[in-house]
């Protein structure tokens, strides 16, 4: 099994393993059921060798002779990686665990816990956009309430404030299945029949059950659940849904499909935004845990300990002597990098107006340089060159790209001299200019740097030299 922090990284690791001729299939839980249910079918029979998944998958699997449990991003806690790591070996032969650990997936986990407890100010919005509606139940999508509301968020952090507003018992989500579709009749019954005629049995039957559900209301909206109405006038649900399409496609009647967002029903729209009772406290108390499991799980990453070791003391809370001479640190394989140290909080300085001015005018710069490359404006070059020698790295960088674009050879000298930036970014941007400039001073100047004793600067000219010498070739040389 190899579990991916999200289902992009699911989605990646699949097709790419799939490239490599893995028999492989993903698992997520934006997939429909039937198709959840075939994968891991798959998985369970022997059929695939491979699963790909998010956390989603692995409750009720117990095959017992996965080999290995690979983490390719780092899980939130260590209760997770241990639950999730526990799935190999249960046929208590030799089985592998492997975490492939950068320090970027924290801020992953940071946003998913940013999202599982909004602010409390993002929640009053929320429910102040709510009892906004006229509607009973609302009809919003997650994303037309983020829409909605003046707080910057996203549909998952929306998701998890309606969550919370439902565990206080302010609203109630309901069951996508309690969703109704809206029926009116444009025509009378007999008309509607008669237009109808002979030509589909299935469409006569759903106006008959029409005439006997709603006898009086046949004109007016009627809200239907198509399941148990299908259900109790023997209509199958792809049936029904044919037929009402075909009926509002006549102009016989009016159909408007059920909502497939989730409902939202409130109680009492009476109390204030600003004395929702919640227990705010509480939910910072669960995040700050959160954050703290994380920490923890991050520490196992770095930790030189027995990593056996580790997971004893954090689940029995009893520090041991203990060596399981099985994992990489007992055995000695690698190098475990230390943490980085903790960041101090950065003080956020007032911005000064000669600041601002200073960025506005290199803004203007950066419009400019782009606009002379596309350009190619070859009076440009003197500007550009200057350009070169600017405080600024993309100042710098984009004046690079500019001269790679007019390809001047009068340029070679100073595109020369980028070479020893101090921002990477600019030299890589020097190199790819200078490959454009077939001029034999620039070829004979890169050269020495070619063999430079330094593995770094050798590796950063070939490129360019090689694009240099391809340009000055000529018929007949070696």
């Amino acid at each position: 099994i190899v579990y991916a922090g999200t289902r992009k990284n699911v989605e990646a690791l699949t097709d790419y393993l799939k490239l490599h001729s893995v028999k492989v299939l993903g698992y997520h839980a934006g997939m429909d059921d039937p198709a959840r249910s075939a994968a891991q079918d798959a998985f369970l029979k022997g059929k695939i060798k491979v699963m790909v998944a998010t956390n989603a998958f692995g409750m009720g699997i117990d095959k017992a002779d996965i080999r290995f449990v690979i983490h390719y991003n780092l899980p939130g806690s260590l209760e997770a990686y241990y639950q999730e790591t526990g799935r190999a070996g249960r046929d208590n032969q030799i089985a592998y665990c492997l975490l492939l650990f950068s320090p970027a997936d924290r801020y992953l986990h940071e946003f998913f816990i940013r999202n599982n407890y909004p602010s409390r100010e993002l929640i009053r919005q929320v429910y102040q956009t709510l009892t906004a509606q006229k509607t009973d139940p609302i009809l919003l999508t997650y994303k037309q309430i983020e829409a909605a509301i003046p707080t910057r968020g996203n549909e998952t952090a929306v998701g998890s404030a309606v969550r919370i507003l439902e565990e206080n018992n302010l609203l109630e989500r309901l069951r996508s299945a309690e969703n109704k579709a809206l029926i009116s009749f444009l025509l009378p019954a007999a008309e509607a029949l008669q237009k109808v005629g002979n030509r589909s049995q299935t469409r006569k039957k759903i106006i008959i059950a029409f005439m006997r559900a709603f006898p009086k209301t046949l004109f007016q909206e009627n809200p239907i659940a198509l399941k148990s109405f299908g259900l109790t006038y023997n209509l199958e649900a792809d049936q029904l849904l044919r037929g009402l399409h075909s009926l509002a496609k006549d102009k016989i009647l009016e159909y408007v499909p059920p909502f497939r967002g989730t409902g939202l029903r409130l109680f009492g729209k009476n109390i204030s935004p600003d004395r929702l009772p919640i227990d705010f406290k509480a939910l910072e108390t669960r995040a700050r845990c959160e954050h703290e499991k994380l920490d923890r799980m991050e520490q196992y990453a770095y930790s030189s300990q027995c990593r056996r070791k580790m997971l004893l003391d954090y689940f029995e809370g009893e520090p041991r002597a203990h060596k399981c001479e099985a994992c990489d640190n007992c055995l000695g394989w690698g190098r475990t990098v230390a943490s980085p140290p903790a960041k101090k909080k950065k003080k956020h300085k007032l911005i000064k107006a000669d600041d601002r001015g200073r960025e506005a005018k290199e803004e203007k710069i950066l419009i400019h340089i782009q606009e002379t490359g596309e350009a190619r404006d070859q009076t440009q070059v003197p500007a550009l060159i200057r350009y070169l020698l600017h405080e600024n790295a993309r100042v710098r960088q984009l004046a690079c790209a500019a001269l790679e674009k007019i390809g001047d050879p009068s340029a070679g000298p100073a595109l020369l001299k980028c070479l020893y930036d101090e921002k990477p970014r600019v030299r890589q941007a020097a190199q790819k200019a200078l490959a454009q400039l077939p001029a034999k001073e620039t070829r004979l100047r890169q050269k020495p740097r070619a063999g430079n004793p330094n593995e770094y600067i050798r590796k950063s000219v070939r490129p360019s030299l090689g694009k240099i010498i391809q340009l000055n070739r000529k018929p007949g040389d070696q």
